[in-house]
């Protein structure tokens, strides 16, 4: 996961809708911050299995819908890896 605790040991997660349009194959850990042409909108890290999905920012105001913020309580990881459940 990639949220971290607040002071209250809780962590937020907002949920968008997202607006992908034509995706183009960006490798994870490149550095690219744009599209490579006008014939893309988004970019994903792999086109047949994706993981990572990119939205340029000059399109962000228009391709991403936030609709929910969940909140929930943070495991303490040190005290899980003494118990059973890890």
């Amino acid at each position: 996961m990639l949220t971290k605790p607040d002071e209250n040991g809780e962590a937020h997660i907002v949920l968008c809708r997202v607006l992908m349009g034509r995706p183009e194959a960006v490798p994870a850990g490149s550095s690219q911050f744009h599209p490579s042409s006008d014939d893309y909108d988004s970019a994903v890290d792999n086109m047949e299995n994706s993981r990572w999905y990119v939205v340029w920012s000059t399109d962000m105001n228009t391709r991403i819908l936030p609709e929910y913020v969940i909140s929930f309580e943070y495991p303490n990881l040190q005290q899980m890896e003494g118990s059973s459940l890890v």
